[in-house]
């Protein structure tokens, strides 16, 4: 009896072990961790781009039921060889969180599709093939108004190498900006004051304090958008939002420009070009600082980029080079408690490592590269404090309220026993008071 029993109890230790090791065999060894922002999770991803078909430099917005309007993705892979690429959508709230929606509510078709449009380059050293995914789709469409994230698969490991965010709306109501320089003395000489309306019309808003949420970004940055304002005024079908204080932006400075479209001759803000190993180098003229200088006006495409180059015989986007692009920036010492970083599209508007500059002491300055195709490109200095993570450009780029700057207003409104966040309308804005 004694006997039977310890047999027994070697058993369920034996069977515990056996269990454990097949839950650990089958058991992922890390898990993906995927964020529902602009990321590139492939090194060998380039050039990521989305935006309204037709309309290289636009915000990927469209309106919710217009079969007219489509988005455009756009990469390069560097592997050089066909990849079984698949993209799938996220609904988000307004707060880019994963919604409580299934996707059978805000999505027809299947649950993800094939990337089929590639193309292999032609005339650049560089070897990439170039995909294009055009969407809405035959094969999809969206149902939902609100905030998205487009998230391509590399189907042979199935791991996620890119997410994209981009908007449907439903135009309910109509944002009425009133931009102009700020109201408040002290930064009458160096903010913009973002005030607007809302017209609601015959849309129902019931309690706009709490149901609505306006965004405010400034040239498509999300470090500094301004995200919790409320009504200052409630007329009929008018909601008034004119502040002094809770909605101003630092005027910022015009962007900084670099034009590689002709690797043949030397363009305004180049110092010179060189062939390396097959690769094309080009070191621009040292930057300087504007922090204390006056404004200059010239114009530029607030920190956007475009894909191009100058011979007419060739298609940019599969023979357009690849070039390492080359900062100088000169500075009396390293900043203590902080980090410089290039700002704008080509960052994809965030503070990654391979946009951070480092201290070069026999230089006196900050110095970086950057890996880019052919084009022209908008760029700005931002200093990152080390414990916010926030950048801050007035130190390095200066603030002017004659800065001609975009603006984007977003309005969001969760219904009444509804668990998604509806995009309600968007309207674009530039500050031109000079």
């Amino acid at each position: 009896m004694q006997k039977q029993v310890i047999e027994h109890k070697v058993f369920r230790v034996l069977f515990f072990v056996f269990s454990l090791a097949i839950v650990l065999v089958s058991a992922p060894i890390q898990a993906q961790e995927i964020t529902y922002d602009n990321r590139v999770f492939d090194s060998n991803l380039q050039s990521v781009q989305l935006f309204r078909l037709g309309w290289s430099n636009s915000y990927p917005i469209i309106e919710l039921g217009d079969s007219d309007q489509k988005l455009q993705l756009s990469f390069d892979d560097f592997t050089g060889e066909a990849r079984d690429f698949s993209y799938s959508f996220i609904h988000c709230d307004a707060n880019w969180k994963r919604s409580d929606l299934n996707i059978l509510e805000y999505q027809m078709g299947p649950d993800y599709d094939l990337l089929r449009d590639m193309v292999f380059s032609r005339g650049s050293r560089t070897r990439f093939v170039h995909y294009d995914l055009f969407f809405p789709n035959n094969q999809i469409e969206l149902t939902l108004s609100g905030n998205y994230i487009i998230q391509v698969t590399d189907n042979e490991t199935g791991e996620v190498v890119l997410t994209r965010q981009f908007y449907v709306v439903e135009q309910e109501v109509t944002i009425v900006p009133k931009i102009k320089r700020a109201t408040q003395a002290r930064y009458r000489f160096t903010h913009h004051e973002v005030d607007f309306d809302i017209m609601s019309g015959n849309y129902t808003i019931t309690n706009p304090y709490e149901d609505l949420q306006v965004h405010l970004f400034q040239n498509q940055r999300t470090d500094n958008a301004i995200k919790d304002l409320k009504p200052m005024f409630i007329k009929q079908h008018q909601l008034v939002y004119d502040y002094d204080d809770k909605n101003l932006f630092p005027g910022g400075n015009e962007f900084r420009f670099f034009d590689i479209r002709d690797l043949t001759y030397r363009a305004l803000e180049t110092e010179f070009t060189e062939l390396v190993r097959d690769t094309f180098r080009v070191y621009l003229t040292p930057d300087e600082l504007r922090g204390t200088r006056q404004y200059i006006d010239y114009g530029d495409i607030n920190g956007r980029y475009l894909i191009h180059q100058t011979d007419p015989r060739d298609i940019a986007l599969i023979d357009a080079e690849y070039v390492w692009v080359h900062f100088r920036l000169p500075y009396p010492s390293p900043l203590v408690g902080a980090k410089l970083y290039l700002l704008g599209e080509l960052t994809q508007w965030r503070f990654s490592p391979e946009f951070e500059l480092t201290y070069h002491p026999g230089y006196k300055g900050y110095v970086g590269k950057v890996l880019v195709k052919q084009g022209y490109y908008n760029y700005h200095y931002a200093i990152v404090n080390n414990n916010t993570g926030v950048g801050d450009i007035t130190l390095i780029e200066g603030n002017h309220f004659e800065t001609e700057n975009e603006y984007l207003f977003l309005a969001y409104h969760r219904k009444i026993g509804e668990i998604y966040d509806r995009l309600i309308g968007f309207q674009i804005a530039k500050y031109q008071d000079k």
